[in-house]
């Protein structure tokens, strides 16, 4: 593959997000972003959009165009916080409960998959290289 290794790392992202998209449409009918703040919240009860936003380093437009969709979809609860009426806070309905077990089901099975294609050792180095990037990067 020709290019750097930004462009590299680019492509592995972009590529990873769009086979995880198409699973995650597949088996839950949600795409990864709306997963990934789907799971964020289940684990993060009572958390705001504004914190959902910064945590996931995404828009708080983009957010908001999420949580909708799954608040439409009874998964996600969104409730006034009482210290501030504009400020929302999120939960995960039991119905959302259920939709994140399996999409971490699913995102377990296809990391599997993916680490199966290679040796168990370079399946370390690579979890041991993200271990650092993200520590670098948290800085």
């Amino acid at each position: 593959m020709r290019g750097g290794p930004i462009l590299k790392i680019h492509k592995f992202i972009f590529l990873a997000e769009k086979a995880l998209d198409k699973r995650l449409q597949s088996d839950v009918g949600l795409s990864f972003s709306q997963c990934m703040i789907l799971v964020h919240v289940a684990h993060n009860p009572h958390i705001s959009q504004q914190h959902v936003a910064c945590e996931r380093d995404i828009t708080p437009a983009a957010v908001s165009r999420h949580i909708e969709a799954l608040v439409a979809s009874g998964l996600i609860s969104r409730f006034d916080k009482l210290a501030n009426k504009r400020e929302h806070v999120l939960e995960v309905t039991i119905l959302g409960r259920g939709v994140v077990k399996t999409a971490e089901e699913v995102l377990e099975e296809e990391i599997d998959l993916l680490m199966n294609e290679i040796s168990k050792d370079d399946a370390q180095k690579v979890e041991h290289l993200f271990d650092i990037l993200l520590t670098r990067f948290n800085h």
